[in-house]
């Protein structure tokens, strides 16, 4: 019997905002990241994918937009939803958010 298929499994980081498009504006500044959706498509001021290459960093996503329960209403939201997001960046210390 031969070793069993390893999945490879990355995590794929979603922070509910409140305005995607300054918010995808200020993790790439931050983070020196592109946003890997159409500038032009209207979904992009609701959902953008933050891309160093071809790798996935951040997933960014608005409050109370296509009926997702788990990001419906910010103001319906406990204090137990909430998260720390640290991400570690090879040219600075880890950036906290």
């Amino acid at each position: 019997m031969g070793q069993p298929t390893r999945l490879s499994v990355r995590p794929q980081t979603l922070i509910a905002v409140r305005d995607v498009k300054a918010s995808s504006a200020w993790y790439q500044t931050l983070l020196g990241v592109s946003s890997g959706c159409d500038p032009d498509h209207p979904h992009r001021l609701v959902y953008d994918r933050l891309l160093s290459g071809d790798t996935l960093v951040l997933q960014l996503h608005s409050w109370d937009d296509e009926e997702h329960p788990n990001l419906s209403t910010q103001l319906r939201s406990t204090e137990r939803s909430g998260s720390r997001t640290q991400m570690a960046m090879s040219s600075s210390s880890p950036v906290q958010t």
